[in-house]
């Protein structure tokens, strides 16, 4: 629009730094685990959804200028879903759907706009130092350090494996390009009964995850157990 400015050139040099800095000291620290292991940690760390999650805790969304009212609602939908929580950040957290995982502007569990400011602000930070990567690590561990610690000791499994390791038979079919997203679908049999997902993502490997997290959003539903 032409009432705010954008973050987005902070948030793609903050994305790179928190990225550096999270794959060095998790492989330092991880000194037992397997690369594929390492990935699934790096994933879990390192993503909108528990970006959005550390910003909201740190009351981030009351300091972003835009101009959308349907942005604002998708954010207090989500600083509630937060607060009633308690602000915990598990493995449960990683099944909420992002922007990017859907066609569908109604599904979206957590708006990329407050993974974007966190990524960002740690892009500010990283210049304002004299681009000092102690300095800047430093404000990233103290606000990700809880997460970090936790997900040291217990790495939450990718969806995709996840998936794979359930009773459910997936059979994950070839990625279509639909709107300048790619999307792959997943058939699995629950129960007997066979059920399709479609995700979407910036490449194939994205939208395979995201199908396989609507997958097992619905195999752990309540209502389907």
């Amino acid at each position: 629009n032409n009432i705010t400015t954008s973050y987005q050139r902070l948030e793609f040099l903050g994305d790179a730094v928190i990225d550096f800095l999270i794959t060095i000291h998790i492989y330092e620290k991880g000194q037992t685990l397997t690369p594929g292991d390492l990935t699934d940690l790096r994933s879990a760390l390192v993503n909108n959804v528990t970006l959005s999650c550390i910003s909201v805790r740190n009351q981030l969304q009351k300091f972003l200028l835009h101009s959308s009212n349907v942005l604002n609602e998708c954010m207090m939908r989500f600083v509630k879903h937060q607060e009633d929580r308690n602000h915990v950040i598990d493995n449960d957290i990683l099944f909420l759907i992002e922007e990017s995982e859907v066609n569908i502007a109604e599904a979206v569990d957590v708006p990329k706009a407050l993974g974007d400011i966190f990524e960002a602000l740690i892009g500010a930070i990283y210049l304002d130092s004299g681009k000092n990567i102690e300095v800047t690590w430093k404000v990233v561990y103290n606000l990700m350090k809880d997460e970090i610690e936790k997900f040291l000791k217990d790495v939450p499994k990718n969806h995709v494996r996840m998936l794979y390791e359930s009773s459910c038979a997936p059979e994950f079919k070839s990625g279509i390009n639909t709107d300048g997203a790619v999307m792959v679908s997943v058939e699995i049999n629950h129960k007997g009964v066979l059920r399709r997902f479609n995700g979407f993502g910036d490449n194939k490997r994205e939208a395979k995850r995201a199908a396989a997290k609507h997958a097992l959003r619905y195999i752990r539903s309540p209502s389907n157990q």
